[in-house]
């Protein structure tokens, strides 16, 4: 009897093992087998990490007879399941090659298999889902138009008794420009013109866009916003040039809206040095802190054109920006927004 039984408990075992590994190949997503004999299919990415909408470009070698059959390249995410699939021709090398954007939905490990005549070669890749932060940096500009001075005349010529001149008349051939001593300066320097990338000011009804360097910060949402800003670092050739821990300052932003940092001038005509620079704005936003930043940006073309940043590259904006009416001679720097001329004092400062 116990002999029986153990006969029927082994026999049960198999049988379970049996109906186990056939519902298991029943559910598999892929069956990764080796090419066959004398056919060698290989596959490769140009990286071993992307992130959200880099370009993954997947190539390959069949070292076997073409017949014209194309070779079937599918994605698996991180849970092997086939996200992506695609019917590749083969050319009369041998090869093969795919572009695709990698705009999948989960971060982590994902499988690039190629298959071809019933057989298949795999590889992988790392993926990171890139956030893109809901309030961004777009447009910038960092030399606005120097003034022209009416009637064509000069300025300040000769120097004041004790100052330094450093009106040359001849920056703009054929025309005047202004020129002014700033305050806690003693040298006398070209004016620029106060612009503006939009007519709101990020710090509301009660402050100014109005300045010769500004950025523009954009809500990519389709949806109103508001951000509380609490910290806006300027850079140079990606490293802190100065920066200013702000008093949280809440922005709001309907869709797909902008408004203006105005760069005030404190005691020169430009706060900003204008090669190499770029912008980080730190705020939060539903309990989340994010840093919309700008790789680096030299703007010396003196001219109404602005730097728009579309996330990859900078190139000018097709839109002119708004010219704001020049405020008189004697007192361009009393009108200047005060939050921003003791944050960009206190940054210059630290430098």
């Amino acid at each position: 009897m116990k002999t029986l039984l153990s006969i029927i408990t082994i026999s049960e075992i198999i049988f379970a093992v049996t109906i186990l590994a056939s519902t298991s190949l029943a559910f598999a997503q892929e069956a990764i087998t080796g090419p066959p004999p004398g056919e060698t299919l290989t596959v490769v990415t140009d990286s071993s990490s992307y992130e959200t909408n880099d370009m993954i470009t997947i190539l390959g070698i069949l070292e076997s007879t073409n017949d014209g059959k194309p070779v079937t390249i599918q994605i698996f995410n991180p849970t092997n399941v086939i996200v992506k699939s695609y019917q590749v021709q083969v050319d009369n090398n041998g090869k093969y090659s795919l572009k695709i954007n990698s705009d999948f939905g989960v971060t982590g490990q994902y499988k690039v298999a190629a298959c071809i005549h019933n057989g298949c070669s795999s590889t992988y890749f790392d993926f990171t889902v890139k956030q893109t932060p809901p309030v961004i940096i777009t447009q910038v500009e960092l030399d606005s138009p120097l003034l022209l001075m009416p009637d064509n005349q000069t300025c300040t010529l000769p120097a004041k008794p004790g100052f330094i001149n450093n009106c040359r008349t001849d920056l703009i051939p054929g025309q005047k420009v202004q020129c002014y001593y700033s305050l806690g300066s003693n040298t006398c320097e070209p004016r620029h013109q106060y612009t503006s990338g939009t007519n709101q000011s990020c710090f509301g009804s009660n402050a100014s866009p109005n300045a010769p360097q500004w950025f523009d910060l954009y809500n990519t949402q389709n949806k109103t916003v508001q951000i509380q800003l609490f910290q806006l670092i300027i850079l140079q050739g990606g490293k802190s040039w100065g920066n200013e821990g702000l008093f949280p300052t809440p922005i709001n932003l309907g869709p797909h809206e902008k408004c203006t940092f105005g760069l005030g001038p404190s005691d020169e005509p430009l706060s900003l040095d204008q090669t190499n620079m770029g912008f980080a704005a730190s705020y939060t936003f539903e309990g989340k802190n994010y840093t919309a930043s700008t790789p680096p940006l030299t703007d010396l073309y003196n001219d109404t054109r602005t730097w728009q940043y579309d996330g990859n590259k900078w190139t000018f904006a097709e839109h002119n920006t708004i010219t704001i009416p020049e405020f008189p001679f004697a007192v361009p720097i009393l009108l200047i927004s005060t939050i921003s001329a003791i944050v960009f004092y206190r940054m210059k400062l630290g430098k």
